[in-house]
């Protein structure tokens, strides 16, 4: 079925996108407190 493997990439996809999304952000917050390191 064409269509579920097209619902799975792009839902696999999405949910790349938020955990990197997630990452970047506290990666962000992060970064300020190892630079005092």
């Amino acid at each position: 079925m064409g269509g579920d493997r097209f619902y799975l990439a792009t839902l696999s996809s999405v949910l790349w996108a938020v955990k990197w999304a997630i990452f970047t952000f506290k990666d962000k917050k992060l970064g300020r407190r190892l630079k005092k390191q």
